[in-house]
């Protein structure tokens, strides 16, 4: 079996290198997306993209051709009459979008004054904020919610399919069509209440068939060309020649059983290794942050959400103001970037200080954190990963050390002013 998988991996390295070859002779290498470092942010750089071409009063100044080709892709998705009619109703000439748009106060189903996992009778989640949002003249509504990296929020597909829910068609996009949690679309049905759609391949034919609509607009082009380059790499797709090429390696003599075997465990093994980093960051933190007059415990552990690291004051215990470390998971807010922030429950409106920003409500003041001067630390970067697992080979804290430094450097800069310990 070791002799397989060496082999396998020698064989695609092999097939990855000439890839690597090709991209850099047909000059895909040069993708503004990539070197902006904006590959994964789901609404600053994909809601935004993808709104432009959407709105029919973007600067494409094709009116609604985009959004009509949008449309017409999720007509042939759909197999239920009453949703499809709902979907043709849309008057997309006089259509309005917005990116990020509130629609009301987040309310969830309660039972005895605690949320409930089970819907009541009529339902009461609400609110919320979609991604991607189209309002015809008619009041038709098209509610796009946009998953790169970031995970369900509580009741989300539903409280979106609540709102004017006779009028409103509500798509799921992810990078491969999975389906919302459970907890996220409650009681509802996919291809009846929701539809879901992928990055890999419905957007891509849809942006290819945008491509064809912009022969006399070359800016536009190349940038929608580029747009599909970056969406291929976020969602590792192969062309037909890589993929014909990794046939012939997996289906030779018994490789097809050892890839399984590296498919099967490949992210259970990356999960250990951004656990054990998590872990030693916490062993290291916690003797001088007790100097402080602060205690560190673990917040989520599962790998497949955000994973958390929280701190509060030991002796102001119950503050509604302590620090926060997230996410050590390849999801999270920021594409899995890595980032140390004060948590304020209270909502009080925190000042930010210098190389800080304001995320939302809660986190008031965040900072990202760095593996150099260029480059955040992101845990589903496998170059990082590579680094921190020769971390723990060669039982050394290099990289825990540098995320270590960086939060109680934040935490000193904010300790007393934000976050109260006594």
């Amino acid at each position: 079996m070791k002799n397989q998988l060496n082999y396998i991996c020698e064989s695609v390295f092999t097939i990855v290198k000439h890839h690597n070859q090709l991209t850099k002779a047909r000059g895909e290498d040069f993708n503004v997306f990539s070197i902006l470092k904006m590959e994964r942010k789901e609404n600053d750089t994909h809601s935004a993209f993808l709104g432009a071409l959407l709105n029919p009063e973007g600067t494409h100044y094709l009116g609604d051709k985009f959004l009509q080709l949008f449309i017409s892709m999720i007509l042939e998705l759909i197999s239920n009459q009453e949703a499809s009619n709902k979907l043709l109703a849309f008057n997309s000439k006089t259509a309005k979008l917005n990116i990020e748009v509130g629609i009301g106060n987040t309310t969830f189903c309660k039972h005895n004054d605690i949320i409930s996992n089970k819907c009541s009778i009529p339902c009461t989640c609400s609110g919320g904020r979609i991604d991607i949002y189209l309002k015809d003249s008619l009041g038709n509504t098209i509610s796009i919610e946009n998953k790169i990296d970031a995970y369900d929020q509580n009741s989300q597909v539903k409280r979106y399919y609540n709102h004017n829910t006779s009028k409103n068609t509500v798509i799921y996009l992810t990078k491969a069509g999975v389906n919302p949690s459970k907890a996220s679309k409650r009681d509802l049905v996919e291809g009846e209440h929701f539809f879901n759609i992928s990055y890999k391949t419905h957007m891509v034919n849809w942006l290819e068939n945008c491509l064809k609509e912009t022969v006399n607009q070359p800016i536009l082009r190349e940038t929608i060309k580029q747009y599909i380059i970056l969406i291929k790499k976020i969602t590792n797709t192969v062309t037909n020649q890589e993929e014909q090429d990794l046939q012939e390696v997996l289906f030779k003599n018994d490789n097809l059983r050892a890839a399984k075997v590296i498919a099967d465990n490949y992210e259970t093994i990356l999960d250990k290794i951004r656990d054990k980093f998590r872990k030693e960051v916490l062993i290291l933190l916690k003797p001088q942050l007790l100097e402080l007059g602060l205690t560190i415990k673990e917040g989520n552990t599962n790998y497949n959400h955000i994973t958390q690291l929280w701190i509060r004051p030991i002796v102001n215990h119950n503050s509604k103001q302590f620090y926060g470390i997230e996410t050590f998971s390849k999801n999270g807010h920021f594409g899995g970037e890595l980032f140390v922030g004060v948590f304020d429950q209270g909502k009080k409106g925190l000042p930010t200080i210098d190389n800080s920003f304001e995320f939302n409500e809660v986190w008031s003041v965040v900072r990202y954190v760095y593996i150099n001067e260029n480059e955040k630390f992101n845990l589903s970067e496998l170059d990082i990963l590579k680094l921190i697992y020769k971390d723990q080979t060669e039982s050394t804290n290099i990289q825990s050390t540098k995320v270590v430094d960086q939060i109680l450097q934040f935490i000193e800069e904010t300790l007393n002013t934000h976050v109260v310990t006594k």
